[in-house]
């Protein structure tokens, strides 16, 4: 895999607009979604960084993303 000069390795990010593997989830499971918010992405980068994986970011790759709304 080849990573340019925009990508950085993060220790966590949101896994919202996330880019991961199928056999990922088959190695690592599924997000933990009993844990509060955040918490769930951050203890799935621990989980695969516990395996050797390492999460990049590409700073070239821009997601418009709204946060969670309350419904009328």
């Amino acid at each position: 895999m080849f990573f340019g000069v925009s990508t950085n390795w993060f220790r966590k990010i949101i896994s919202s607009g996330s880019v991961i593997a199928k056999q990922m989830f088959i190695k690592l499971g599924l997000f933990s979604e009993e844990l509060f918010i955040d918490f769930v992405d951050y203890e799935w980068c621990w989980r695969a960084r516990q395996h050797g994986y390492h999460v990049f970011v590409d700073q070239n790759v821009f997601l418009k993303h709204q946060l969670g709304w309350e419904k009328s």
